[in-house]
């Protein structure tokens, strides 16, 4: 021994000794020791060491030691350490040991260590550790771990771990040969917490709470909680006993919940989102579809953007919606409100219980009034089935071409509208039709040239009539020539006649015509009043025949022009008389007879009839647009706000206003203590509506 103050209890113990105030108690115990202040106790104790203040309690304890303060206490504890303050507790705990600050206390307990400030308690607990800061307690809790800050605590919890902070509390069955709680993990920020939870993860910053939850995770920042529960797609979530949510950002909530669908959420026992986007909520709800809801109870929505809302309802078709209970929209875009609605027909729409809407639209046509195209419907409304029939009320009125008109509007149709003439029975009688009923002349304007020809049943109009009338007065004036002729003739069968009494009285009986400047023709003077032309240019053919206008034509017994210029009479007031055999009209100024007049209203009156069709349809769209839009608002203003203590609120909302029903989705976000951030979509039969806002508080 060379040194000062060293001490020495036991058979050979303290030989070899360099240094100063080194104590060593047992038989060989404190050998080979250069250093200050060392302590051994027990046999073999305190061997080889090299360094100050070291404190090795038990036999072959605290053997081939370099460094300072490391304490070893227990059979063979801190064997073979290299480094300072570490401290072992424990048969053979703390073996081979190079760092700093590692504590091992148990059996076997923190054996093969690298690095600094390293904890192992519990039977062959932390062994085989590179890294810092590693935490493990329980039997084998925490060995072969490569990294930083992991931390182990239960039976096989943490082995087998490569990365840095990742914490693991559970167990596995004791005997077990496999791995416990948080093993078998490769990457950073993972937590595992209950029996053989979060086993096998690859990634990083994923969390599983729960018996076998969270095992098998190739993915990032997934959160499984609950019993079996998985979440292995990145930004999963999955809560619930044997919740599965398995593709990214999908959420999964409640037992047997399933999202599969990306970004879908499902929310409720045994409820399936698996759709991309889909939306299940309720108790079980299957949301198939792309962007498809089913919330409530037994919904099923598996068309694109399909959604169903309430109790056993159905969305299949592409878009639909059904709401209420044990409704059905299977037709491509319909929608099925009320109680055992059905809608089965492509743009459907049905309204209220029991009703049916399963009636295609309207083919595109062309209407004989304006030769206007009208555009195809994309389905029938329904508010009721046959038999149980549904008034639609407090309709506005109709103002734009595809609004739906109020029995208001139809009465001011019907009362200032051409009607068919009723008969006796109330029938309506087609071949009748009359003009305002009360007496007073109707005009008909803008009134295309009828057809004329020998089975035309067309109206004429005035140019046809002006026609007629030069027509006529063109043939007048040939006939007025020809009777010129015949006077000329007459006057001199005249002379010669005067040339004797007896001859005159023979032919008192034939026709005279008297001066050449008078236009009328005579017959039997005992019968027959001579005519009379005394306006310019006039004629005046027949007994009594009077015309006094310029221009104009007196035509018959007892006719008369009244003093009117430019015209032709066949008759007097009180007299008149019938045109027959009258030819159809066919240039512009021609007569028309009675059938083409006929034909024209009746024309007239079918034309009416189709553009108060088309005003009908109106007013149905406007109304429905207008009623379906407000309840989509509505509806949008239901879903509550996130509470002030919490980041993100998910909700659904519903409304209706007049009969038509509207459903919303939203959420509403804290994105710090003064803003909020709030966006939403409103679902109706009319169409739909969004909205996003946010807003800072102070």
């Amino acid at each position: 021994m060379t040194g000062h103050y060293n001490l020495a209890f036991g058979y050979q113990t303290g030989s070899n000794v360099t240094g100063t105030s080194n104590n060593a108690i047992g038989a060989q115990a404190g050998q080979n020791v250069s250093g200050l202040a060392n302590l051994a106790i027990g046999n073999m104790t305190g061997n080889a060491v090299r360094g100050t203040r070291n404190i090795a309690f038990g036999d072959f304890a605290g053997t081939n030691v370099t460094g300072d303060e490391n304490q070893a206490s227990g059979n063979m504890a801190g064997y073979n350490v290299t480094g300072s303050d570490n401290q072992a507790s424990g048969y053979h705990a703390g073996f081979n040991v190079v760092g700093q600050r590692n504590l091992s206390q148990g059996l076997l307990a923190g054996n093969g260590v690298s690095g600094v400030d390293n904890q192992a308690a519990g039977e062959s607990a932390g062994s085989n550790v590179t890294g810092s800061f590693n935490l493990s307690s329980g039997f084998q809790a925490g060995n072969s771990v490569s990294g930083d800050g992991n931390q182990a605590s239960g039976f096989k919890a943490g082995q087998n771990v490569s990365g840095a902070n990742n914490l693991a509390f559970g167990s596995t069955d004791p005997g077990a040969t496999t791995v416990g709680t948080g093993s078998d993990v490769t990457g950073n920020n993972n937590q595992a917490m209950g029996h053989q939870a979060g086993q096998k993860v690859s990634g990083d910053n994923n969390i599983a709470f729960g018996t076998l939850a969270g095992n098998n995770v190739t993915a990032g920042n997934t959160i499984s909680i609950g019993m079996a529960a998985a979440a292995t797609a990145n930004d999963a979530i999955a809560v619930g006993t044997s919740a599965i949510a398995n593709s990214a950002s999908a959420v999964a909530i409640g037992n047997l919940a399933t999202a599969t669908g990306g970004q879908a959420v499902s929310i409720g026992a045994a409820n399936t989102a698996s759709g991309n986007g889909a939306v299940a909520i309720g108790d079980p709800n299957v949301a198939t579809g792309t962007g498809a809801v089913a919330l409530g109870a037994n919904n099923t929505a598996n068309g694109q953007g399909a959604v169903g809302l309430g109790n056993q309802n159905s969305a299949t078709g592409q878009g639909s919606v059904a709401i209420g209970n044990t409704s059905v929209a299977s037709g491509t875009g319909s929608l099925a409100f009320g109680d055992t609605a059905s809608a089965s027909s492509n743009g459907g729409v049905a309204l209220g219980s029991s009703t049916v809407a399963n009636r295609s639209g309207m083919n595109g046509a062309k209407e004989l009034f304006s030769n206007m195209v009208v555009g195809s419907t994309v389905g029938a409304v329904s508010v009721g089935a046959p038999g149980a029939e549904r008034q639609i009320t407090n309709v506005a009125g109709g103002t734009q071409d595809t609004d739906a008109v109020n029995v208001r509007q139809l009465k001011w149709v019907h009362d200032n509208a051409v009607n068919y003439d009723i008969n006796p029975d109330g029938s309506i009688n087609y071949t009748s039709v009359t003009l305002n009923p009360t007496g007073l002349p109707v005009g008909i304007h803008n009134l295309a040239p009828g057809v004329i020809g020998p089975n035309s049943l067309d109206a004429v109009n005035g140019s046809q009539l002006f026609t007629l009338k030069n027509d006529l007065t063109n043939s007048i004036d040939q006939v007025q020539k020809n009777l010129d002729q015949t006077n000329q003739t007459l006057n001199q069968t005249n002379q010669t006649l005067n040339q004797t009494n007896q001859t005159v009285q023979q032919i008192q009986s034939t026709p005279t015509s008297t001066g050449g400047g008078d236009k009328w023709v005579t017959g039997n003077p005992t019968t027959y009043i001579a005519p009379s032309a005394t306006g310019v240019d006039s004629t005046a053919i027949g007994s009594g025949a009077r015309s006094s206008g310029r221009n104009s034509v007196a035509l018959g017994n007892g006719s008369t022009d009244g003093g009117q210029d430019n015209v032709v009479s066949i008759g007097s007031t009180g007299n008149e008389r019938r045109i027959v055999n009258v030819a159809k009209g066919v240039n512009g100024t021609d007569g028309v007879n009675v059938s083409q007049l006929n034909d024209a209203i009746n024309q007239s009156t079918d034309n009416f009839n189709q553009q108060l069709g088309g005003i009908r349809q109106d007013v149905n769209n406007v109304a429905r647009a207008a009623y379906g839009g407000i309840a989509a608002a509505t509806a949008l203003t239901m879903i509550p706000e996130v509470d002030k203590d919490k980041t993100i609120a998910v909700g659904v909302g519903g409304g209706t206003y007049r009969g038509y029903q509207a459903v919303a989705l939203g959420a509403t976000a804290r994105i710090t203590e003064n803003i909020k951030f709030r966006a939403g979509v409103g679902m109706s039969g009319a169409g739909t509506t969004a909205g996003v806002g946010a807003s800072m508080q102070w």
